[in-house]
């Protein structure tokens, strides 16, 4: 799910949920602590609030002889302290029973819980215990109550639970507010430091998008400080000055073998010729000297094409734009190669959409460009189709007009020939230099038409492209920009 996403969504998304965990389990923590807390002080309370009426029940006894805790002056008594203990606050709800030894409730305070059944029923010595079998839960103290050194009942203080869970509930809420807004603040802070922290390695991306094999006089933006991202940086650069100082003389070794060979070759060219012109040359001899006229010549070709490929790709040709008709100037390189087909016995099918068409049908499909480079571009494509064409097979030329994803009207022209697809590994390294696939080793060429196509287009703002169609056979797609 996540082989999609870039560093920075990979590493902000994983901040968040390390501060989600985090801050979780740190809200557990408290909450468990709060509630903790809670209870230790409403037991504490309880205690406080069971001594304070043994406190008063002693107090009233301790000149008496017999305990008799039915007297009407007891319970007038205990009336009275209940009802001193309403006038002040208290901070839980609760009620305290004076029971007998058997179980009988004496007197309860006047802030009285509804609780009594439950509390006669209560059948544990357990100091403190919690109660879930009533209607609502409620936690107990029960204390011995003795009067002269003599057990004479329990008293019992009970509070109800849903009194300290109100006070639970507003920390839980309070609790869950300060958590998400945490979550929200660290991971907004996350967000911004992480894109901060990778901003530089955005923009040496960038820069890096525009270099190419035969553009690599940019360098990537060198970020403040001696961290790892300006270290990788600093390595970077330093591999791309190696690369254009290897390119670099590259390209003087084509030019200087190119501009060196050419006077030689000339003469050797020449020497040739006169010695065919004798008329009493040993036929077998002028067989050789024409062999040598051959090769001489796709000698000169050779360095021909590979100075004009240096050439494009040190952007030094010059390009003549002008407004032209892509479909007549396609049209019109179809007949002058004309004979390639008829070779071959090959049918070229000009096609507008997908819908086969006529040559004089086809919209003028108007696009700037250098006549010159862009025939000898399409030309290219077009002896790649004849050479590689079943014989009687058909040549399919497809034009389509639409917008890119950047909101740019194009031109795709599609040539497409009925022979064997393209190896998809090789469908970017057949513009390299010198690459020919295993099937075209022992023909004719030297790999380089390919890539001077795709230089010709880049050099004029187009794109070049081959492709393997669904129905078979193998195609190259041209972009140019529409007028």
């Amino acid at each position: 799910m996540t082989s999609g996403l870039s560093i920075r969504h990979r590493l902000v998304l994983t901040h968040i949920g390390l501060t989600v965990i985090l801050l979780t389990a740190l809200g557990v923590g408290a909450f468990v602590w709060y509630e903790d807390r809670q209870r230790q002080l409403l037991d504490h309370f309880l205690l406080t609030e069971a001594q304070l009426a043994l406190d008063s029940c002693s107090t009233y006894w301790q000149d008496q002889n017999e305990v008799n805790l039915q007297s009407s002056r007891f319970q007038a008594y205990l009336n009275t302290y209940w009802q001193r203990r309403l006038n002040r606050p208290l901070l839980f709800k609760t009620t305290i029973y004076l029971v007998d030894l058997q179980n009988h409730v004496i007197s309860a305070s006047n802030h009285a819980l509804s609780l009594e059944k439950a509390i006669r029923q209560l059948e544990t010595s357990a100091t403190f215990v919690t109660i879930r079998r009533a209607p609502e839960p409620f936690r107990v103290l029960n204390e011995p109550w003795y009067q002269n050194h003599k057990l004479v009942g329990e008293i019992r203080v009970a509070c109800l639970l849903a009194d300290k869970g109100t006070s639970t509930w507003s920390f839980f809420s309070v609790l869950a507010i300060l958590l998400t807004g945490s979550i929200i603040f660290s991971s907004a802070l996350g967000t911004l430091l992480i894109s901060r922290a990778l901003r530089p390695v955005a923009k040496m991306s960038a820069t890096a998008a525009h270099l190419s094999e035969t553009h690599l006089e940019d360098r990537l933006p060198q970020p403040p400080g001696n961290d790892e991202i300006g270290l990788l940086a600093s390595t970077l650069n330093q591999l791309l000055d190696r690369l254009a100082l290897d390119r670099s003389f590259q390209e003087r070794l084509v030019e200087d073998l190119s501009h060196q060979l050419r006077t030689p070759l000339t003469i050797l060219r020449g020497r040739n010729e006169n010695l065919l012109n004798k008329s009493d040359l040993d036929p077998r001899w002028r067989e050789v000297f024409e062999d040598n006229l051959m090769d001489v010549d796709q000698i000169v070709s050779f360095l021909n094409t590979m100075l004009r490929l240096a050439q494009l790709e040190k952007g030094l040709e010059q390009v003549n734009w002008e407004k032209q008709s892509l479909s007549s100037l396609t049209h019109e390189i179809v007949e002058e190669m004309s004979p390639l087909w008829e070779d071959k016995e090959l049918r070229l099918v000009p096609q507008w959409e997908g819908i086969p068409t006529e040559w004089d049908n086809l919209p003028l499909l108007q696009t700037t460009l250098d006549p010159v480079t862009a025939k000898q571009a399409l030309m290219n494509i077009l002896d790649n189709a004849y050479r590689h064409a079943p014989p009687g097979s058909k040549v399919r030329i497809d034009f389509h007009q639409g917008v890119s994803p950047q909101k740019v009207r194009e031109i795709t022209l599609t040539i497409t020939n009925q022979g064997p697809p393209i190896p998809p590994e090789s469908l970017e390294k057949i513009f390299q230099r010198f690459y020919r696939l295993p099937e075209d080793r022992e023909s004719e060429g030297y790999g380089l038409g390919l890539a001077i196509a795709r230089s010709m287009m880049e050099h004029q703002k187009g794109r070049l492209r081959a492709l393997n169609p669904l129905e078979g056979g193998a195609a190259f797609e041209f972009v140019w920009p529409a007028v």
